[in-house]
C-alpha cells in the first residue's frame, strides 16, 4: 500500500512540477509580448519614427504561439490528470 502511495505522490510531484515550470514560462513568455508592445508604442510615438516595427510584431506573434503552445499543454495535462 506504501508504495502504491508513494508511486501516486511521485506522480502528483510531477505534474505540479511540470505545471509549475510551465507558468514560469507563460509569465517569462508574457513578460516579453508586453516588453515587445512597449518597445512598439514607444517607437511610433517618437517625433521621427523611422525605425519599422513589423520584425517586433513578427516576434510578438511567434512569441503568442508559444504561449498558446504552453497553454494547451497546461490543458492536456489537468485533462489527463483527472
Amino acid at each position: 500500500m506504501s508504495q502504491q502511495t508513494s508511486m501516486g505522490d511521485s506522480s502528483i510531484t510531477n505534474r505540479l512540477l511540470r505545471n509549475l515550470n510551465l507558468a514560469i514560462d507563460e509569465a517569462r513568455l508574457v513578460h516579453t509580448i508586453v516588453e515587445l508592445s512597449d518597445e512598439i508604442r514607444r517607437i511610433q510615438s517618437a517625433p521621427k519614427a523611422t525605425t519599422p516595427c513589423h520584425h517586433l510584431r513578427r516576434e510578438i506573434a511567434r512569441r503568442e504561439c508559444e504561449l498558446a503552445d504552453i497553454r494547451n499543454q497546461v490543458t492536456l495535462i489537468n485533462l489527463l490528470s483527472t
